[in-house]
């Protein structure tokens, strides 16, 4: 029989190993990414164009500190194809996308900017998972896409950082992508490292449990 101590130990490492998430992050540049595999796409053509406080998708949620426009002006140009979010020249220059389900990556098509801006990704506990500064796109229409793929995403805050243009930096945004939170993530290193420390201490007291047996048996 295992003695308390032993059980305990062995029971520690156990829940250390099954209660750590996954938490590496990458920056995503490609709409083909295989963190996108399977994903969500809303494309915003079935929204009507005009002004909006926020926009509820039924999935995804987004909002500003500003404006939202929904518009086709310059479809088939800058990374756009048919309808796609705005902020014109005086919509939002913080942008939030809460999403109904925890994400594993979520990205989208970029256009227009010529200002610095950051991308970031929250969990449910509103703890920081990645951010990362978005390329300017110009007058690019290659297909420009950036997003970030991390477990456990609930939500996404893209911000303008200059200002140099003026106060709002048109932007263009379209065909947003998500993927649903991975199931069992495998562990970072790190992680493996520890849940191997955590068994391996569970060892030692095992093999020393025995060894005091055999001794008091010897004695």
């Amino acid at each position: 029989m295992i003695n308390v101590p032993l059980r305990s130990a062995a029971c520690a490492a156990l829940l250390f190993c099954t209660s750590i998430p996954a938490t590496a992050q990458s920056f995503i540049s490609s709409s083909s990414d295989a963190a996108l595999t399977g994903a969500t796409v809303e494309n915003f053509n079935a929204t009507t164009p005009g002004s909006y406080t926020n926009l509820n998708t039924g999935i995804v949620t987004l909002s500003g500190n500003d404006t939202l426009f929904i518009e086709n002006t310059f479809t088939n140009g800058y990374n756009a194809t048919g309808n796609y979010l705005a902020n014109q020249n005086s919509g939002f220059t913080v942008l939030t996308l809460d999403f109904s389900s925890t994400v594993s990556a979520f990205g989208f098509n970029w256009g227009a900017s010529n200002e610095s801006w950051v991308l970031a990704a929250f969990d449910v506990n509103n703890v920081l998972l990645g951010s990362y500064s978005v390329p300017e796109s110009q007058f690019s229409n290659a297909g420009d896409f950036y997003g970030i793929a991390a477990n456990g995403i609930s939500r996404g805050v893209l911000t303008q950082t200059s200002f140099g243009d003026g106060p709002v930096d048109y932007v263009i945004i379209d065909n947003l992508r998500f993927a649903a939170s991975q199931q069992g993530a495998v562990p970072e290193p790190s992680t493996w490292a520890m849940m191997l420390f955590g068994f391996g201490a569970a060892g030692a007291m095992l093999r020393r449990r025995k060894v005091s047996g055999a001794l008091a048996q010897t004695a």
